[in-house]
C-alpha cells in the first residue's frame, strides 16, 4: 500500500506548469565600486546569461535586489547599494531591452547581514558560533564586536572570504505566461502557514505567480487547503494563514488587493477522495466508502480511518498523500 501511495505522489508532483519560469542573474562588484565590470568574479558569464535571459519570451518586468557588504558605515553602504542597482539598470537598458523603465523594480537592501549569516552557517571557522551570536543579536556594535573577535582574525577572514560574495545585484526576469488556463499550486510543510520559496518546487511556482501578477489579470483567485491530520480547528486556521501568506505575497508584487478573491477551503476531503479514487491502494474501496459517507462528520470519518486495518491505513495516508493536500492554488 505504501509503495502505491509514493508512486501516485511522484506522478502528482511531476505534472508540468503552464508558465515560463523566471531566470535570475547576479552581478558582483569590487569593494566601494558600483560600476559593472566583467572582470570581477563571474560577471563575464553573468553578462552572457543576461543577454540570453533578455531574449527569452515576452519580458514583462525586471526586479533588481542590490546589496553591500557590512564593512564601512551604514550610510555609505546604503548609498553604494542603491548606486549598484542604478548601474545595473542602466547597463540593462543600454543593451536595448524593450521594456519601460517603470517595469524595472529596484529593491536596495543595503548591508547583507543575512548573507553573512548564511555563509558562516556552512563554514567551519573556530569562531563561527560566536560570530553568529553577534550577528543575530542585531546590536549597533556588532561590527566592533566582530572586529575584536579572535583578536581580529575573524574580521580579517570576513573581509577576505565572505564580504566579496555579498557585493552584488541580483536580477530576476518575469515573462508573460503561455496561452491557456493558468493554475499554480504552492506546497506547504506540515503545520506551516507561511509560504516558503525553498520548499519543494515553490521557487518556480512563485516565478509563475509573479508572471501572472505582471500580466495584470482582472482577478486572481487564491484557494487554500489543509491536510486532514490534526484537529479540524487547527487545520482551518492553517488554511487561513496559508491564504493570507500567499495573498500578501501577491500584494507585495504590486497587485491590487481589491482584485484578489480568497477562498479558505480548510481540510481537503475531496482532494483525498480524488487521490484514493485514482490510486491502486490496498483497501481502496473501504477508504472511499468512509470518505464519501455524507452522514458522518469529519471527526467520525477520521475515527473510522484511524481504526481501519488496525491503524496502518491512517498511518500510511499521513506519510503519503496528506502532503499533497497542504497547498494553495493560485489562478
Amino acid at each position: 500500500m505504501l509503495k502505491s501511495i509514493y508512486c501516485a505522489l511522484a506522478f502528482l508532483f511531476l505534472l508540468p506548469l503552464s508558465a515560463v519560469a523566471g531566470n535570475s542573474v547576479s552581478f558582483s562588484f569590487s569593494c566601494g565600486s558600483s560600476r559593472v565590470n566583467e572582470k570581477v568574479r563571474s560577471n563575464e558569464r553573468s553578462i552572457e546569461e543576461l543577454d540570453n535571459s533578455l531574449s527569452q519570451g515576452q519580458l514583462l518586468r525586471l526586479t533588481l535586489h542590490s546589496y553591500s557588504s557590512p564593512d564601512g558605515s551604514i550610510a555609505a553602504n546604503r548609498r553604494i547599494s542603491a548606486s549598484r542597482a542604478s548601474s545595473v539598470k542602466d547597463f540593462i537598458l543600454e543593451r536595448g531591452v524593450n521594456l519601460d523603465e517603470s517595469a524595472i523594480r529596484i529593491i536596495s537592501e543595503g548591508e547583507d547581514w543575512k548573507g553573512v549569516e548564511k555563509i558562516l552557517r556552512s563554514s567551519d571557522y573556530a569562531w563561527k558560533d560566536e560570530a553568529l551570536e553577534i550577528i543575530r543579536s542585531g546590536g549597533e556594535n556588532r561590527k566592533q564586536l566582530l572586529q575584536e573577535l579572535y583578536v581580529g582574525e575573524a574580521w580579517e577572514v570576513l573581509m577576505k572570504k565572505v564580504f566579496p560574495k555579498l557585493r552584488r545585484v541580483e536580477v530576476s526576469f518575469i515573462y508573460a505566461l503561455s496561452d491557456g488556463e493558468h493554475s499554480f499550486e504552492l506546497a506547504f510543510p506540515s503545520g506551516i502557514g507561511w509560504v516558503s520559496e525553498n520548499y519543494r518546487s515553490n521557487s518556480k511556482v512563485l516565478d509563475s505567480v509573479r508572471s501572472l501578477v505582471a500580466s495584470s489579470p482582472d482577478t486572481i483567485y487564491v484557494r487554500s487547503y489543509a491536510s486532514l491530520d490534526g484537529s479540524s480547528t487547527a487545520n482551518a486556521k492553517l488554511s487561513a494563514k496559508r491564504a493570507r501568506s500567499v495573498r500578501n505575497f501577491i500584494i507585495a508584487e504590486g497587485y491590487d488587493p481589491s482584485k484578489i478573491v480568497v477562498e479558505e477551503v480548510g481540510e481537503d476531503w475531496d482532494g483525498l477522495a480524488n487521490f484514493v479514487r485514482n490510486s491502486n491502494l490496498d483497501g481502496k474501496d473501504e477508504i472511499l466508502e468512509i470518505l464519501e459517507d455524507s452522514a458522518s462528520s469529519p471527526s467520525q470519518k477520521k475515527s473510522k480511518l484511524r481504526s481501519l486495518d488496525k491503524g496502518r491505513c491512517w498511518k500510511q495516508l499521513c506519510s503519503g498523500p496528506m502532503a499533497s493536500l497542504r497547498r494553495v492554488v493560485v489562478q
